[in-house]
């Protein structure tokens, strides 16, 4: 026979039992999806543009420690600045980054060019590891790595800006304290995405990285100022 406080016990600890399930998960999480400073990294960038689609893979090197970074946009690209270069649509494409300027460089016909200023008023300079530090968390999803070996169920996070931005991320091949990219991507108010960079968490790897690897290349012209959305920032010659 039980009486109502056994009644109460059997109502009330699926209850906790709940409670307590959630709050672990909340603790688990990330609170502030912050990267490591330096690391390089393979990803897939997919561009969604006049209902067409656009694959392509981008190799990045960044060291926020010497506020340096390289991209380098493999053939096919439609890389916002790479892209609006007349004359080299969809071949390779590196763009450098340094405390300085951007440039793009284009290694196929030796053409490399200036963009933008690092700094005010353009602010083309490195992205800062802690820019999504106050997002809002809004779930998980899985991520596959291409060799299965560095599979991740990773935590969005979402900041609002011109676009919404979503970022995923992993505790997991990451110093402590500290997160690995899953993925990102901007979308416009009806959640149509725009850009997605999905990382390959099986060629990702944070630390130093050597400062000759953000050496313009030599036997070029890089000061010409680079024309299409390049000629348009603030700031430019």
């Amino acid at each position: 026979m039980t009486g109502p406080g056994d009644r109460f016990k059997a109502v009330i600890a699926p209850l906790l039992a709940t409670l307590v399930l959630s709050a672990a998960c909340v603790l688990a999480r990330p609170h502030h999806p912050v990267i490591p400073a330096d690391y390089n990294v393979t990803y897939t960038e997919t561009l969604v543009s006049w209902n067409r689609t656009f694959v392509w893979t981008v190799q990045e090197y960044t060291a926020v420690s010497i506020n340096s970074s390289k991209l380098l946009h493999s053939r096919g690209q439609r890389d916002q600045i790479c892209a609006s270069i007349a004359g080299h649509y969809e071949e390779p494409c590196e763009i450098f980054i340094t405390p300085e300027f951007r440039y793009a460089y284009f290694p196929e016909s030796s053409y490399c060019c200036h963009c933008c200023v690092s700094g005010a008023p353009a602010y083309c300079g490195v992205v800062k590891p802690d820019w999504a530090r106050d997002g809002e968390f809004s779930g998980t999803k899985f991520f596959p790595s291409p060799s299965g070996e560095h599979n991740a169920t990773c935590y969005e996070f979402v900041v609002q800006g011109m676009y919404s931005n979503h970022f995923w991320v992993t505790e997991k091949y990451a110093p402590e304290g500290l997160v690995t990219p899953c993925a990102f991507s901007e979308a416009l108010s009806e959640h149509m995405p725009l850009k997605q960079l999905v990382y390959d968490l099986d060629n990702w790897s944070p630390g130093p990285q050597p400062a000759s690897l953000f050496d313009l290349p030599s036997g070029v012209d890089c000061n010409v100022q680079c024309p299409g959305i390049c000629a348009e920032q603030p700031g430019s010659r």
